[in-house]
């Protein structure tokens, strides 16, 4: 499908234009999936890149969301190096303890995106590798909606001129409780249905650049199908349009990727 988009939307940010545009690896979580440093995928790189999403786990797919996957590591401290001869940071300064991220972000929230999909179920106690969330003690973090438009594409072909900006961003975090294998899903919500619908334009066009792990790209007008692999590792994804939401799942391992479609086609509408 020939990307789109849409009127007014500006254009693919560039390093420095506020957008993580660095080296990765959501997986965000994304897809959605890969290294787990969640910042973008240089667009000159020639390997596969991590499918889809932010992720909140070692190995996951990153969205380059990750998860997946692009979410900026959080600073955890407010501490600096003392001078010369004063007293250890220990010894009169408390790291701060970051608040927890919000569950909701906009609409999107846990009743917006399932509970499990096929043999993984919610991971309510995910953690965080290197500061890309701070837990909550939800399977759900809010995560910048700017850098997530960006890091959910796959990054595989020319860099888009046009990006189309999601609103609100949500990503969740999924694992198989048999294998212990890990799944992602990010959650895009865009101002209105036209601008979803191009964002999905462009991942589909970007997506068709990917090298396989398996399987061709099933690719309509409102749905995505993949597998690929990276860092040696399958992912399994899917993703649906729905109104103006889209929202993008990647799973560990070879799975039936209709019957991931299938989950998020029932979720409820926007």
């Amino acid at each position: 499908m020939t990307p789109q988009t849409a009127r007014g939307d500006r254009p693919a940010p560039r390093a420095g234009d506020g957008v993580a545009v660095g080296a990765c690896a959501l997986a965000l979580a994304v897809v959605l999936m890969g290294c787990s440093s969640h910042s973008p995928t240089p667009r000159t790189t020639p390997t596969t890149p991590a499918p889809t999403m932010a992720s909140p786990n070692s190995g996951a797919p990153t969205t380059r969301v990750t998860s997946p996957s692009a979410t900026p590591a959080k600073d955890s401290t407010t501490a600096s190096s003392s001078a010369p001869g004063s007293a250890p940071p220990s010894a009169g300064v408390t790291a701060r303890t970051p608040s927890p991220d919000p569950s909701t972000a906009g609409p999107l929230s846990g009743a917006t995106v399932p509970r499990s999909i096929l043999t993984f179920t919610a991971d309510d106690q995910a953690k965080a590798d290197e500061g890309e969330f701070n837990p909550n003690g939800t399977f759900v973090h809010q995560v910048d909606a700017a850098d997530a438009s960006l890091a959910a594409l796959p990054g595989c072909g020319p860099e888009p001129s046009t990006i189309p900006r999601a609103r609100y961003a949500l990503t969740a975090a999924y694992r198989d409780p048999a294998t212990n294998g890990i799944g992602n899903l990010i959650q895009l919500s865009f101002p209105d249905p036209q601008r979803a619908a191009a964002w999905l334009s462009v991942f589909q066009a970007d997506l068709k650049h990917c090298p396989r792990a398996g399987m061709t790209p099933a690719l309509a007008e409102r749905s995505v199908q993949d597998r690929r692999e990276s860092g040696g590792i399958t992912w399994s994804e899917a993703g649906v349009l729905t109104n103006d939401r889209v929202t993008l799942a990647a799973l560990q391992g070879t799975h039936d990727t209709g019957r991931i479609l299938a989950t998020l086609q029932r979720l409820p509408p926007s």
